[in-house]
């Protein structure tokens, strides 16, 4: 690592605002602590930034899933959590499309991935928090006459691929 000097030029860039006064607040060795800090952690910093940026992404969509007057404090932090949890759900699943089913344990043997537990056990808790915000169909009021008639196109397609799969024609 470089020793601060006059001469040394710090990847540090500060506003425009800053005239020059950080030399009297800061000493060099705080500068290299800076860029030290800046040099290890701004990679990690960047992959956060983007995170927070999926998760307000599926913060804002949760939102307007609802009228904006049915929101109190409790739903916002449901929602918050909810929003996590989906942006952690598409880790888990870029995780396993990356990796696969199966990786290599410590000791070489096959396992499952455990990107696959980590997606089931967020499944389950989108699907709880879900619940608890109203989200889900029958909640929404999207049951009644309309999944009367979703059902009765399943029962009609269940039907036909039961006839379909007695014929010996395949």
């Amino acid at each position: 690592m470089k020793k601060f000097n006059e001469t040394t030029i710090h990847p540090v860039s500060f506003s425009e605002d800053v005239k020059n006064s950080y030399s009297d607040i800061l000493t060099n060795e705080a500068m290299d602590f800076l860029v030290q800090l800046h040099e290890k952690f701004n990679s990690e910093r960047l992959e956060l930034l983007e995170r927070r940026v999926a998760q307000q992404n599926y913060f804002d969509k949760i939102v307007k899933s609802r009228e904006s007057s049915t929101w109190d404090e409790n739903h916002i932090v449901l929602a918050t959590n909810l929003a996590v949890n989906y942006s952690q759900l598409d880790e888990a699943n870029c995780e396993i499309e990356t990796k696969g089913l199966m990786v290599l344990s410590e000791k070489g043997w096959p396992v499952t991935n455990p990107a696959i537990t980590a997606k089931q056990s967020l499944m389950s808790t989108v699907l709880q928090i879900n619940k608890a915000l109203g989200l889900s169909a029958s909640q929404k009021g999207v049951s009644g006459k309309d999944q009367e008639s979703r059902n009765k196109a399943d029962r009609e397609t269940r039907n036909i691929l039961d006839k379909v799969a007695s014929d010996d024609l395949i």
